[in-house]
């Protein structure tokens, strides 16, 4: 584990910690989509595909989607 400067120590999910709800909205953010993409692909609204945004930043220790996505694509998430 790294340590963050602000953020206190950095995790990464491992497989069984992300949800099929959340690899799909990860799936979907590295092919490219925003939000309200996302959102109208898996029918189901704005605010939860922020909420799951949320959970995987928190469960990847990502401090933004930009940064949870690069992590994605450079293979750094299961």
């Amino acid at each position: 584990m790294s340590e963050g400067w602000h953020n206190g120590p950095r995790r990464s999910a491992s497989p069984e910690q992300l949800t099929a709800r959340e690899r799909e909205v990860l799936d979907l953010l590295t092919a490219g989509m925003g939000p309200v993409e996302i959102a109208g692909k898996l029918f189901i609204s704005y605010h939860t595909v922020t909420q799951h945004l949320a959970a995987l930043r928190a469960k990847c220790g990502a401090r933004s989607t930009l940064e949870l996505a690069v992590k994605s694509l450079r293979g750094g998430l299961p």
